[in-house]
């Protein structure tokens, strides 16, 4: 007896296209994962589903572009309660992805021995990554998920991908809470997202704690500042600064309704994804300055720019088009690139050590 898996609850989302998959050269660049159907994967099916609908839309993103239902083969020798126990256990579907090709952040970043091209193209990268959250915000979609390894390159255009912890926002407002912890409990690293979210985090991990009192914020605090590892390339002086403002920040919600500081954090996901796209982009900007030795460049007015977005308070950030607009401004207008050009190709391997770190 052949079954397959009932795909109701993920197909109101996401229709299987009508592509011809024997197509010999999207073969070539396919690549398939097995997923078990569940809220994540109905996640990434609907958020990907909707972006699928836009013209261009691989120039940005590497999306989930088809799926077909697991086929369950039972034996026919099978009592019906087995057969019943089998057809729960299998709600599998096969997730097909056009990015079989395709070149991890890091193959980029490690591979270069032009210092003069590897800028230029962090430049344009920087750029274009900008470009693509813009989209996915147009479209009321937070990433949520800036990590080096969601950035992929296909024929060297950066392309963002792994949306099963992007945000719905239209159900972010919805739903709120329930929605963004479902999330949240599955995401493994927070170096990339902001101050907020770690509180936030913290919240969802302690939901007996009724409001946060003086204590409480004061550690929350001296943890964060501990695990950004950003902090340790800046003086003591900074750290102590940084360390201040979030004390300040948080201090706001001291003895607060847990609910009216969780509401509150739900206000700021505009400005998610451009902390973690600063934060990847200062330590690589960083590093250069630093291998170097360069001051008084284009990198360091657009890192002092770039620190803005790490900021506590998610209202002191710039937004994504904000960023985009100051980082397009001062390329435009820097007129002294010498600098680039004495710059000296062996000292490469210095770099890229550097950035591993």
């Amino acid at each position: 007896m052949n079954e397959q898996i009932n795909i109701s609850n993920i197909g109101l989302f996401f229709q299987p296209s009508k592509r011809n998959m024997d197509n010999s050269k999207e073969k070539e660049k396919e690549r398939t994962v097995v997923v078990r159907q569940s809220f994540l994967s109905n996640n990434e099916a609907t958020i990907c589903h909707k972006l699928r609908k836009m013209l261009y839309y691989h120039h940005y993103f590497a999306l989930l572009e088809d799926y077909e239902v697991l086929n369950v083969h039972i034996n026919e020798d099978e009592d019906e309660e087995e057969v019943n126990k089998i057809q729960l256990k299998n709600e599998y579907f096969i997730f097909k992805y056009n990015d079989k090709n395709a070149l991890d952040f890091t193959d980029i970043l490690y591979n270069s021995c032009s210092i003069k091209k590897y800028i230029f193209s962090l430049f344009h990268i920087f750029q274009y990554l900008l470009k693509g959250l813009q989209i996915l915000h147009n479209q009321n979609i937070c990433f949520f998920n800036i990590h080096p390894q969601n950035i992929l390159f296909l024929s060297e255009t950066p392309v963002f991908s792994n949306f099963k912890h992007s945000l719905q926002i239209s159900k972010l407002m919805d739903t709120g809470y329930t929605y963004l912890h479902d999330i949240m409990m599955d995401i493994e690293e927070y170096t990339y997202l902001p101050f907020e979210i770690n509180i936030l985090y913290w919240i969802m991990k302690n939901p007996h704690i009724k409001s946060l009192d003086k204590n409480i914020i004061h550690h929350l605090c001296d943890e964060y500042i501990k695990n950004m590892n950003i902090l340790q390339y800046f003086s003591a002086v900074f750290k102590n600064n940084y360390h201040k403002l979030c004390l300040d920040i948080l201090s706001e919600y001291e003895n607060k309704d847990i609910n009216f500081i969780v509401k509150d954090i739900l206000k700021r996901y505009a400005k998610w994804d451009i902390f973690g796209l600063s934060l990847l982009f200062i330590h690589i900007f960083g590093c250069i300055i630093r291998v170097y030795s360069l001051t008084n460049t284009f990198f360091n007015k657009i890192l002092t720019k770039l620190l803005v977005n790490l900021h506590p308070d998610s209202s002191k950030r710039y937004s994504i088009s904000e960023t985009a607009d100051i980082f397009n401004k001062y390329l435009n207008e820097n007129e002294d690139w010498t600098f680039v050009n004495q710059l000296k190709n062996e000292k490469m391997d210095e770099l890229l050590k550097e950035m591993s770190k």
